[in-house]
């Protein structure tokens, strides 16, 4: 309780606009206490760190209802106790860990006064904050016996290394009360003071040591009252229309101590579960994401659910090399839902690194569920698995192969395959070649889930399914989603192979018709049932023409020649 040197506290809220910098230092990170007395009172704009509760009456006064009294009111992060046994019943409720507490009540009466519930709270850094909720007498001898019994309370038990803050019912209503003057010895008097009750009557008092109160700022609601002294006898009919709850804040030196949760860094598919709320730090959490493996990716996928009421919504940075910061990608805010996604396609931003932040919208708090996972092209990643050459990548064929993936306990990886128009059976193996259990999950035109696959092919070494016109479901045209998930607690290595059969209906035509020069060569590849067309326009003095096909990779193509007609 010693007078400490004023100091400022910043904290970091990182803004984005266009292109984000680093961190953005900005506002200040009061404890601010509250004194209230009415429990269907609307708090969550007060965003109070410590609460001095007088005449709390919630439901039937059960823990239970008191708790969850708190966690709607206050955060799901705060923590509270409670004078149950009191008259009068009182708490503290602290969003900072409550290290003891108890009653002290040897002056108490049969009506409840001359009890005070203490709480000792453990504030970030190297102070804590003792707290008193106490009850006065109206009756002046006795309301001044109890004032030294409090007094010698404080001094026997607390320590003067940390902050001190005394508040509740005192019944005091006259700046030269004598009970007053006792607490003065260790609490400091600085305005405003008082709060309305319900009845009227002015009561409740917020007051604390001076090494607290040398850290105190004035809120804008209360300016009129920063050089206001306290008068001799005070003016009830303005204290009247105050509010019926008072807040004062304090700008302790909390630097260093408590700063936001670092990062979490997502693993790829797997399920991340947390909340955001509206208290000052607790309002935003932040995630990185980087894919690995093989450069055949085809999409990165960013989704959250909600798991309760409450909003909370998604934005998205990727790291730039060139601007050595982070660049904004999008934010996604449904109102009044958690439930958002991001998928990214384009392939300069598919091996990035990515920031994920999840900021809080609505709602006492918002929990919810985040997953961010890679989508692996089958065509393309069978060409880089294996090379042909001259070229070094294999054209696309029937079959894709893709030997010994990996997948970590709990996670996925998924795999997508294009099926042309005329695909007349798709076969899908997928071999279990380690002790982990590889379940498969298939999804037309997104990647599967738990909740929304088509198929799901489980307990099994070797998963075998056919898909063709006659099956269930049917094979039709577009892209295929195959997802590998591990329930853990080992990883699953495994073989993934599909092979499309040909043909059915109408050959699909790719791309549009390429030219050809007379005697330049031009290389090409087609993927198995595709037919690529090329033009060759003829001089009217040509007597020769001759086509050359020749395969520089895996594969068998066929040349066809239709004249002046597509074959």
């Amino acid at each position: 309780m010693k007078f400490k040197t004023f100091q400022w506290l910043s904290m970091s809220l990182g803004l984005w606009w266009g292109l984000l910098a680093g961190p953005v230092w900005a506002d200040e990170l009061p404890l601010r206490i509250l004194l209230a007395n009415d429990p269907a009172a609307d708090y969550a704009g007060d965003q109070p760190a410590v609460t001095l509760f007088q005449n709390l009456a919630v439901g039937d006064n059960s823990e239970a209802a008191i708790k969850n009294w708190v966690k709607t009111t206050f955060g799901a992060e705060f923590s509270h106790v409670y004078d149950a046994k009191s008259p009068l019943p009182s708490g503290v409720i602290s969003r900072f860990s409550i290290a003891k507490y108890g009653v002290w009540n040897r002056l108490e009466t049969k009506e409840g006064d001359g009890r005070s519930l203490y709480a000792l709270i453990n504030l970030p850094g190297k102070k804590n904050l003792w707290v008193i909720n106490t009850h006065f007498s109206p009756e002046p001898k006795q309301r001044l016996a109890q004032a030294n019994d409090l007094l010698e309370h404080i001094t026997a038990e607390t320590s003067q290394d940390d902050y001190l803050v005394v508040g509740g019912q005192l019944n005091i209503t006259d700046a030269d009360d004598p009970a007053l003057e006792i607490l003065q010895t260790v609490l400091q008097m600085e305005g405003p003071l008082l709060i309305k009750q319900e009845d009227g009557d002015v009561y409740n008092w917020l007051l604390t040591d001076a090494d607290l109160a040398s850290y105190r700022f004035a809120q804008a609601q209360y300016a009129q009252n920063k050089s206001r002294k306290l008068q001799k006898a005070l003016d009830l009919e303005r204290i009247r229309r105050e509010l019926y709850r008072l807040i004062k804040d304090y700008r302790i030196d909390l630097s260093g101590y408590f700063q936001p949760p670092p990062p979490v860094t997502l693993d790829n598919a797997v399920t991340v579960e947390g909340a955001v709320s509206p208290q000052l730090l607790r309002n935003h959490r932040e995630y990185r994401f980087t894919p690995t493996g093989l450069p055949a990716l085809r999409s990165l996928h960013i989704e959250m659910e909600s798991a309760g009421p409450g909003d909370a919504d998604l934005q998205l940075a990727y790291w730039s090399n060139q601007y050595n910061q982070w660049v904004f990608y999008a934010n996604q805010a449904t109102p009044g839902t958690s439930n958002e996604s991001v998928t990214i396609t384009n392939g300069s931003l598919l091996n990035r690194e990515w920031r994920i932040l999840v900021e809080y919208s609505g709602g006492s708090s918002a929990p919810y569920r985040l997953r961010a996972f890679s989508v692996y092209d089958l065509q393309a990643l069978h060409g880089l698995l294996h090379p042909s050459r001259p070229t070094g990548i294999a054209p696309p064929g029937p079959v894709a192969n893709a030997p010994q993936q990996n997948v970590q306990p709990g996670g996925w990886q998924f795999y997508a395959l294009n099926v042309p128009a005329n695909a007349a059976d798709l076969l899908l193996e997928v071999t279990r070649t380690g002790a982990g259990e590889a379940d498969v999950y298939i999804q037309k035109d997104a990647p599967p889930w738990f909740n929304n696959a088509l198929i799901q092919l489980q307990n099994s070494n070797v998963h075998t399914l056919s898909l063709n016109s006659a099956s269930t479901p049917p094979l039709s045209a577009g892209t295929w989603y195959f997802g590998v998930h591990t329930p853990g607690p080992q990883d699953a290595d495994f073989d993934l192979n599909t092979t499309l059969s040909c043909c059915a209906g109408p050959p699909p035509v790719i791309g549009s018709d390429i030219p050809l020069a007379n005697g330049v060569p031009q290389t090409g590849s087609v993927w198995f049932g595709d037919w690529q067309y090329y033009t060759l326009t003829l001089p009217t003095n040509a007597t020769h023409l001759e086509i050359t096909l020749t395969g520089n990779g895996p594969g068998d193509a066929d040349l066809y020649y239709g004249g002046s007609q597509p074959p």
